[in-house]
Parts: structure tokens; sequence; C-alpha cells
């Protein structure tokens, strides 16, 4: 396949589909964690669904302050 066909990612564009593949795995991971019938792992879980949260709310409002309006 040649560099310029539709179908051929960058490299860069291919490190990011693989960062947000494993970002998507992890926090379903921990969602399903956050289920589970064993408190510690449901707390442990939980936990870090509330560190995601802070870290989202930290890009979108580092986003929304980089725009120009």
């Amino acid at each position: 396949m040649h560099a310029s066909d539709p179908g051929q990612d960058k490299p860069e564009v291919q490190r990011e589909h693989k960062y947000e593949f494993h970002m998507t795995m992890e926090v379903t991971q921990i969602q399903l964690n956050a289920q589970a019938v064993d408190g510690a792992v449901r707390k442990q879980a939980e936990d870090n669904l509330k560190q995601f949260q802070a870290v989202f709310m930290i890009c979108v409002v580092s986003a929304v302050d980089s725009c120009q309006w």
C-alpha cells in the first residue's frame, strides 16, 4: 500500500489510535470492576474513575481555554 493511500495512517495517527484504544480498554475494565461484588475491588475502581474524571475535566478546560472566540 502506498503511503498516500487513504487507508494508510501516518505513524503519529497510528500511535494516537493505539493510545485511545488502550485508554478505552482501561476505562472499560475499571467500569466493570466498579460493579464488582468485592467491596475492595469496587472501591479501588470507583477511586480510579474519579481520577479519570478529574483528568478529563482538566483536558476539557484546557481545550476550551485554547479556543479563540
